[in-house]
């Protein structure tokens, strides 16, 4: 790292610096504060280092600030939520970080070391494990567990400004990636748990290697591809299986108009179909669950509290199921709704919903601007945003579940809408030039 790099990173520092006071000053009196300050300068410190060595100068400031400042209102929401109550990690989550800290404990105890077997285990709902690793080292610090996932989630921003960034241009990629830094629904989620940043994360790792493959780039796209569909089989087999989906459909439409299509498809698809099948995704029973009578009764396990909707809808029939998609797709990409405020997550929500609609409407513009600017490319992104919402659009019957799961394809619905954003104001200059010079012409025509 040279000390040029690290001059023009100095607020980075200063603003990491910041947070760990803070967190200090706050819970320095409790068994938390130590683990939780010292986890924060390790693990985003290390991701600030390696930001800092980018040669690109601009694009190091960028990048550094955005991460800064995704840390920073990450860490400041889980220290503020967690003094306010310590029960922070939702449901689902409390049962993961319990078990993993149980079995962090136990190994302690043995004196053995932590396992890291899971990671070549196969495909699995690893996340207890995953927390066991991380509370063996970290300590069994809930605050502490939290700052470790506020810098993946931090860090996701980073990588949704470089997906941006190869897939429509730097300009877009700062864009949507600040979006992404800033956005409440992403820095909740990742202040409460590490499911959702490292998902998105993932999500993004696999969205990278399509581009960098469509681009020439095959080795290292292929490798970021497989990176991200693995490791989405580790915690979410299902989402891995629409994260290849969308990845097939991507290459196919993206080599349609190639003249190397053929053995690009070829490579994708193969890459996929072995990957697929060393995971054990074939014979494992994974697929099973996408049938309508599966998908029926994953939809009536999510009937349970306040917030669930269309309880009287089959989907266990292809009639029942095609009737019931768009109702299912509007709840999942656009509630809760301002009518549903009726518990305190759906009323904290309600602070971006009118964003996210007009950033939604943006989105779907930026769909069709970009495919006719930049052709079919241009739909990598949607690709991946295609499978996840249909799937979560059909089974979903919870209004916080899916405005949680959103979270995983709203970082894609970002780079659309800077796309929108940023090709329209070029264009009306363009028209503007025209327009004026013509109207400075009639005007001196009808001077004496």
């Amino acid at each position: 790292m040279t000390p040029r790099s690290l001059g023009s990173s100095g607020p980075v520092v200063l603003s990491l610096i910041g947070v760990s006071g803070l967190a200090t000053a706050l819970l320095l009196p409790t068994r938390d504060g130590v683990p939780a300050m010292t986890t924060l300068l390790v693990l985003g410190g290390t991701v600030f280092a390696t930001l800092s060595l980018i040669r690109d100068r601009q694009l190091r400031v960028h990048l550094c600030a955005m991460f800064s400042a995704g840390l920073v209102l990450r860490a400041v929401t889980a220290v503020v939520v967690y003094r306010w109550n310590p029960v922070f990690f939702s449901l689902d989550q409390v049962g993961y970080f319990g078990s993993g800290a149980e079995l962090a404990a136990r190994w302690r105890a043995a004196g053995n070391w932590a396992s890291f077997a899971w990671l070549i285990g196969g495909p699995g709902n690893h996340f207890s494990e995953m927390w066991a690793d991380l509370s063996y080292f970290v300590g069994p610090s809930e605050l502490a567990l939290r700052m470790a996932t506020c810098v993946v989630g931090a860090y996701g921003s980073v990588r949704i400004c470089r997906l941006g960034a190869e897939t429509f241009g730097i300009r877009q990629g700062r864009w949507a990636g600040w979006v992404a830094a800033l956005w409440p629904s992403l820095i909740i989620w990742a202040a409460q748990g590490l499911r959702e940043p490292l998902i998105i994360l993932l999500w993004c790792e696999a969205g990278l290697g399509v581009v960098r493959v469509c681009q020439g780039r095959g080795w290292r796209g292929l490798l970021g591809l497989a990176v991200g569909i693995y490791g989405l089989s580790l915690l979410r087999p299902h989402a891995a299986v629409w994260a290849g989906i969308g990845a097939c459909m991507a290459l196919v439409v993206a080599s349609a108009r190639r003249g190397a299509g053929v053995r690009l498809l070829a490579a994708g698809v193969a890459s996929m179909v072995l990957l697929a099948a060393g995971l054990g995704f074939l014979g494992s029973g994974l697929l099973t669950g996408s049938s309508l009578a599966g998908a029926a009764e994953v939809r009536e396990g999510f009937q349970g509290g306040g917030s669930s909707f269309g309880a009287t809808a089959n989907i266990s029939n292809l009639a029942g199921a095609l009737l019931y998609l768009p109702v299912g797709l509007a709840y999942f990409l656009l509630a809760p709704f301002p009518w549903q405020a009726g518990s305190a997550l759906q009323l904290s929500s309600m602070i971006e919903q009118p964003v996210w609609y007009l950033l939604f409407a943006l989105g779907v513009y930026g769909v069709l601007a970009s495919v006719r600017r930049r052709g079919a490319e241009a739909l990598i992104p949607l690709a991946f945003i295609v499978p996840i919402a249909l799937f979560c659009g059909l089974v979903i019957s919870n209004v916080g579940t899916g405005y949680r799961d959103r979270a995983q394809l709203v970082p894609f619905v970002f780079i659309y809408v800077a796309e929108a954003l940023l090709t329209r104001r070029p264009q009306r200059v363009a028209r503007a030039i025209p327009l004026a010079v013509s109207r400075r012409r009639r005007q001196l025509q009808a001077s004496p």
